[in-house]
């Protein structure tokens, strides 16, 4: 995906590469409800700051979300409008 979230494409070819950012983006940016397939998943995360929800709300929130999607998360931190997230997939050997 491109930075507008729309499918990126170079040359005339579509450009594949690791997706974890993305997929966490999207579920981050996503309201609950937004995916037909899946209506659960998403944080909501622009309503959440908005409603002035508390940090740990909204890290719970993300937690379970990522976890929910297969992620395992090291650790979520929110300081202000700064999020620093470090999550990632679980290998299917592990």
């Amino acid at each position: 995906m491109n930075s507008d979230n729309d499918l990126d494409i170079q040359g005339g070819d579509l450009v594949v590469g690791e997706s974890t950012q993305q997929n966490q983006k999207l579920i981050l940016q996503s309201n609950p409800g937004e995916w037909r397939a899946a209506p659960l998943v998403g944080v909501g995360i622009q309503n959440m700051i908005e409603d002035d929800a508390p940090s740990a709300a909204i890290s719970s929130s993300i937690q379970a979300q990522f976890e929910a999607d297969g992620m395992e998360v090291d650790h979520i931190n929110l300081s202000g409008a700064t999020l620093d997230v470090a999550a990632y997939y679980r290998d299917a050997n592990d």
